[in-house]
């Protein structure tokens, strides 16, 4: 079973607003997420500032200052948790059965897209989340700490465009104008 978490807090500081409530095709990107993910029959814990209805909520505290900070507080209840940043103008839920055709034996899957390895829209075992090094703050570290099978562009297909986040307004536009 998987179950998915979206991380929506930060300060959105390069796009200079809220990446969870821009509007995709009319509706928030973090909605949007959660929408799609549900009707694949995947449930969703928010962790951020607010609440998405539609998903459970876990809110960022004072401790929270990055997207490793939230996870670390968060305890999967399924045997697969579906990582993912609210910045996935192209998402397709299709992505969590992909990646979890894939994961075999592996702590994790991750995307390998754009020469980047992609650890905030990647399949976890739950038990990996015991495995978040206590130092680190961003999530290269986490991955590099597990046992990732990484999938590649050509094997991803179509759903390479799903993984691609965007953190600028230039960025958003090139993803969504080419939709």
């Amino acid at each position: 079973m998987i179950e998915a978490v979206l991380l929506a807090g930060g300060q959105s500081r390069r796009m200079g607003r809220d990446k969870a409530s821009l509007p995709i095709d009319g509706e928030a990107q973090a909605a949007r997420i959660v929408r799609l993910l549900a009707e694949a029959g995947i449930g969703t814990t928010v962790l951020g500032k607010n609440p998405v209805s539609g998903a459970a909520f876990f809110p960022d505290d004072a401790s929270v200052r990055s997207p490793l900070d939230a996870l670390r507080r968060f305890r999967p209840r399924a045997e697969f948790a579906f990582v993912l940043s609210c910045d996935l103008p192209r998402f397709d839920a299709g992505l969590a059965a992909f990646l979890r055709g894939r994961i075999d034996t592996h702590e994790a899957a991750a995307p390998f897209v754009d020469g980047f390895r992609q650890p905030m829209v990647a399949l976890y075992r739950s038990a990996a989340f015991e495995r978040i090094p206590e130092d680190a703050t961003c999530p290269m570290g986490w991955l590099s700490a597990l046992d990732a099978r990484l999938v590649d562009e050509e094997e991803l297909g179509p759903l390479a465009n799903a993984t691609r986040g965007a953190n600028t307004p230039e960025e958003l536009a090139a993803l969504v104008g080419g939709a």
